[in-house]
């Protein structure tokens, strides 16, 4: 007499290569309300101990003003996650198994920690995002942290600089604009000498001060650049670093210009025309040109460093003209 048991259904699911593998249960469909409990206590927890942290980046925030800017990062990168709803949803529900992440979650801890200790608000910042990719690891695996890692580490670039990161950027910068600036000035047959970060000539001064020196234009660009190389789908990897990189020159430039139109007013029409007004509108004229020569370089970029998705489009297209043209027509065999 034989003794029936009995046990639970298996069936086989797919791996990541399309083979398949037996065995293995795929992830029934989930109950979100399952998690609530759960997600409640690690917020309550996350709150507790990132309160200081998230205080801290507040004041630098609003007494900062090389990153006014810090607040709207978070909302670029939930928006970031929301674009991937889709591909979370579907790394979530054919995840067979979940796990891994811990060592990414002890580093998070551990870097508050430390900066917690050693009283570094930098290090404490930058353990946020960690921290989230390692619960987004741990709960999904791979597959459904994997499209979060640009998202949340792009918050690092809401992480303000230290003073003395500042400091030590801002007086060469302050230091090559000038001299760009008297340069490409005499070049025009404008009479101008420098000294140091002051430009004089006959009818006008300007001093290259800390304000001007550009810091803060590179900053917001490089922060934009990123989001602009990501969103772009015909570029490559090469291309997105390539096109951060450039947002550097490009931020220099327009500062530059910037510097050049002032000085150029201010000789010709006098110093209520250069520092009134048209002081705080070239900042932001200049920002707006910086972006649209960003944008252009994107462009061109994509052309010659296309991404696999713009390579895809293009195969697709050869082999929809091919099965659209006609089949040529055979000759018949003689008799």
């Amino acid at each position: 007499m034989s003794l029936l048991t009995n046990s639970a259904p298996t069936m086989n699911t797919l791996s990541p290569d399309g083979s398949a593998v037996l065995g293995m249960e795929p992830r029934a469909a989930f109950d979100w309300r399952v998690l609530l409990p759960g997600v409640a206590l690690v917020t309550l927890a996350a709150a507790w101990l990132y309160a200081p942290t998230m205080r801290w980046l507040i004041m630098r925030w609003q007494g900062d003003e090389y990153y006014a800017h810090g607040p709207m990062l978070p909302l670029i990168s939930a928006y970031l996650i929301w674009r991937r709803h889709e591909d979370l949803s579907r790394a979530w529900h054919s995840r067979p198994v979940a796990g891994g992440g811990t060592w990414l979650l002890l580093l998070g801890l551990l870097m508050q920690l430390g900066g917690t200790l050693a009283d570094i608000g930098i290090v404490q910042a930058a353990s946020i995002p960690v921290v989230l990719l390692g619960i987004a690891r741990y709960a999904g695996g791979a597959a459904f942290e994997r499209p979060l890692r640009f998202p949340l580490l792009y918050l690092w670039m809401a992480i303000p600089l230290s003073h003395v990161m500042v400091q030590l950027v801002t007086v060469p910068l302050q230091n090559n604009a000038a001299s760009y600036a008297a340069m490409f000035l005499g070049l025009g047959g404008l009479p101008i000498e420098r000294t140091g970060v002051n430009l004089h000539t006959s009818q006008y001064n300007f001093v290259v001060d800390v304000p001007c020196s550009g810091l803060k234009t590179a900053l917001t660009l490089l922060t934009l650049s990123l989001v602009v190389a990501h969103l772009l789908p015909n570029l490559s990897n090469l291309g997105r670093a390539l096109l951060s990189f450039l947002s550097l020159p490009i931020a220099f430039f327009a500062n530059t210009l910037r510097i050049i139109v002032i000085v150029m007013i201010g000789h010709f029409y006098g110093v209520e025309a250069a520092e009134g007004f048209f002081h705080n509108f070239s900042g932001m004229f200049m920002f707006v040109v910086a972006l649209a020569l960003l944008v252009g370089c994107g462009s061109l970029l994509g052309n010659w460093f296309p991404g696999h998705e713009a390579e895809h489009n293009a195969d697709h297209d050869t082999d929809s003209a091919g099965a659209a043209s006609p089949p040529a027509p055979q000759n018949a065999a003689p008799a």
